[in-house]
């Protein structure tokens, strides 16, 4: 883990002043240790780790805690929420719409599987209008469960909804809708 995880990522160059600084502690360190240390020195002696190590083990610390810090600067979750919006359920099962920094997803428990040969598919309602695909299909697992991501934006939706379709999907619903999430 500690040889593949500077990898795991974009390198960032520490500051050069803090790089001057760690580069003289480590310069100015004396080559080669006193020949005579006391009792309880030498006891420690095999916990010590050398001065240039040392001054490489701090500035990995260093660059490490700049890399966490860009990250979480970076990743505009700025304290960010997830908002859980719970749908109305046609027959069995229960579904929550899960919306989190841009991102939504619907999660689905203890629903029915959808009629053989269909599938559900995700429909999104602007105001009063049509619903239009939201390019995402699924099915549930034995236990009646699913997880899936809506692709698109839900800027302006009033109504997530999800309907029983073809195979494959359509491009107009052609059932009621057996789930449906409203955003306003």
């Amino acid at each position: 883990m500690v040889n593949v995880l500077p990898l795991s990522s974009a390198g960032h160059r520490a500051p050069p002043d803090l790089r001057r600084k760690v580069m003289r502690a480590v310069a100015d360190e004396p080559r080669h240790a006193p020949a005579a240390r006391a009792p309880a020195a030498r006891g420690l002696q095999r916990w010590r780790m050398p001065r240039p190590a040392l001054g490489f083990a701090a500035a990995l610390a260093v660059a490490a805690a700049v890399f966490v810090g860009v990250n979480v600067a970076g990743s505009g979750s700025g304290g960010s929420s997830t908002r859980i919006i719970h749908a109305q359920v046609t027959g069995l099962g229960n579904a929550e719409l899960e919306l989190a920094g841009g991102h939504a997803q619907l999660v689905v428990h203890d629903f029915s599987p959808p009629p053989a040969g269909e599938i559900y598919e995700i429909w999104l309602r602007r105001g009063h209008g049509s619903p239009s695909p939201a390019h995402s299909l699924f099915g549930v697992t034995a236990a009646g469960d699913a997880v899936v991501d809506i692709p698109d934006s839900l800027h302006g939706v009033s109504f997530v909804l999800v309907t029983p379709e073809p195979a494959g999907g359509s491009l107009t619903p052609t059932h009621r809708a057996v789930i449906s999430a409203s955003l306003t």
